[in-house]
């Protein structure tokens, strides 16, 4: 399967509502005592100390209770429960192999040279294989995907999306097909991929990092799941490197525009069953005709000039 059928494989995956959830582990720290993280929660840390893992108020009101990891040096520090996901792993509903994780993350600040916190997850035991990791740089304010590559034992980085603030709270997510090893990352709203992970490794643990330098940043409503599909909107999906691009009017009627940051060089349409639709396109393709289409919800599936691809939902009305 390509690159782009694998992507539309993914949205119309969104579509289907056949959508089944359950939880492996989660924690929002609200019950926590205020201060030093210590075992709360059955945490364990590797590397820093106790003054380096903390239980704070930084938005209570929308919040509650987080998990701060203030640095102040250039050490390491990793916190983790101890193959907490392994059991909860391998007796999940059958068909259920797409291991969804998740957390909010405050960005924070840093005064340092080299600064960074990542949101990881591990399979065979503890660190033994490193399925994937949301790596945010606290200098150069960006995000970056490390996986290990499908038939490479190395740990490649894949660079996502910069220009993120300092002090903001962003919902991120790691999704992990068990199946075909497809990795796919959301930051905000936005969901990139897929990357061609490892297959078949049975996720075991979660770890948050932070190191490299003096910093600030923190994590909250931590959730380990393990689904059937992805539950998310098809509207959130996005592309890789971020590029912008809008359909509109949506929902429409008798066509759809099209403005992205590249040229459009291919398009194509299908139903929610995935079921390609002969259209009309302007010879710029940044027009097409959708009038004869039934009412009801289509996926754009666009190639650009500059190579990247994504697919964008409309309504038909």
């Amino acid at each position: 399967m390509n690159k782009m059928n694998k992507i539309l494989f993914f949205a119309v995956a969104l579509l289907s509502n056949l959508s089944f959830s359950q939880t492996l582990d989660s924690d929002n720290f609200n019950d926590y005592t205020i201060g030093n993280l210590g075992t709360q929660g059955f945490w364990s840390n590797d590397g820093g100390t106790a003054e380096q893992a903390k239980v704070a108020e930084i938005n209570i009101a929308a919040y509650g209770k987080s998990l701060t990891l203030p640095r102040t040096t250039t050490s390491n520090m990793w916190l983790f429960k101890n193959d907490f996901l392994k059991t909860p792993w391998l007796n999940r509903t059958s068909g259920n192999n797409i291991a969804e994780i998740s957390a909010d993350f405050y960005t924070g600040t840093t005064t340092a040279v080299t600064a960074a916190s990542s949101f990881q997850l591990y399979a065979d035991g503890g660190d033994n294989f490193m399925i994937g990791s949301i790596l945010y740089d606290h200098v150069a304010k960006a995000y970056s995907l490390t996986y290990t590559r499908n038939g490479n034992s190395a740990i490649v980085t894949q660079p996502l999306t910069t220009g993120a603030a300092d002090n903001t709270w962003t919902p991120i997510t790691i999704f992990y097909n068990y199946t075909t090893g497809d990795i796919h990352i959301k930051i905000g709203a936005t969901i990139y991929g897929p990357f061609a992970g490892t297959p078949a490794k049975s996720p075991t643990e979660v770890d948050i990092f932070s190191g490299g330098g003096a910093l600030t940043s923190a994590f909250d409503n931590y959730v380990a799941r393990a689904i059937k599909t992805a539950t998310l909107a098809v509207n959130d999906i996005g592309s890789v490197g971020g590029v912008k691009i809008k359909i509109y009017p949506n929902p429409a009627t008798d066509h759809i525009n099209i403005e992205a940051d590249s040229k459009v060089k291919k398009i194509k349409i299908v139903d929610a069953s995935g079921k390609n639709i002969n259209i009309a396109v302007s010879t710029d393709l940044n027009k097409i005709d959708v009038s004869h289409l039934e009412k009801g919800i289509y996926l754009t599936e666009l190639q650009l000039e500059d190579g990247t691809m994504t697919v964008q939902k409309f309504i038909k009305k």
